[in-house]
């Protein structure tokens, strides 16, 4: 019973085998070793495109040992001031150690660059953003005088396109901001119908 069942199982992994090999055979015809190859794709332009640096991509080198601002290179130099001999036990922990504190100074610096970076970004980015209100601003006077370039009009164009966009990706969030922005125009208008009406009697009393 067993010898019939290996039997069977040694026949089935020879056709699968023999299945394979054929396939194989089928794709290699298949391949034309004369062929030439595409001008977009051909060895001058291989090379071309390899040579090419790659600009999106960021490269972090690793620090030489031999390089002064590295972290072991500091570590080794304050060691050898201590005199403790180089391989003994006391000698590679505190050196562990002098590593991981000038490692971890380093990174702290780099952070307080970094935020000084980010507050640049953010004043320019503030900068942008008041030069956009300030040419919207223009936009809609000349509208309001009917003096409309047609860069204007093509800017009430785009402008439109983008709120529908806005709009249909989150409809609920716009009705609630129109909601709030309704009621702050008519809060701000009756405190201003109330201290024009406070006004009034001082005027009367100055006259």
């Amino acid at each position: 019973m067993w010898s019939t069942i290996l039997f069977t199982l040694i026949l089935c992994l020879s056709f699968c085998e023999l299945g394979f090999t054929a396939k194989r055979a089928d794709r290699a015809k298949s391949i034309d070793l004369n062929r030439s190859p595409s001008p977009e794709n051909s060895p001058d332009n291989r090379s071309a495109l390899s040579q090419r640096p790659n600009t999106q991509r960021t490269v972090f080198k690793r620090k030489s040992k031999f390089d002064k601002t590295s972290p072991a290179y500091q570590a080794r130099q304050i060691l050898d001031g201590l005199g403790h001999q180089k391989g003994s036990k006391e000698y590679n922990s505190i050196y562990r150690c002098t590593v991981r504190r000038i490692r971890d100074a380093q990174k702290k610096e780099l952070a307080k660059v970094s935020e000084i970076d980010k507050a640049d970004w953010e004043a320019r980015k503030e900068k942008r953003r008041q030069y956009s209100r300030e040419h919207r601003a223009r936009i809609q006077q000349r509208k309001e005088l009917n003096i409309s370039t047609p860069e204007d009009l093509k800017f009430f164009q785009k402008n439109e396109i983008r709120q529908k966009k806005r709009y249909l990706s989150n409809p609920q969030k716009y009705r609630d901001r129109a909601l709030q922005q309704y009621y702050k125009r008519k809060a701000a208008k009756k405190e201003a119908e109330k201290n024009g009406k406070d006004q009034e009697p001082d005027q009367n009393i100055q006259s």
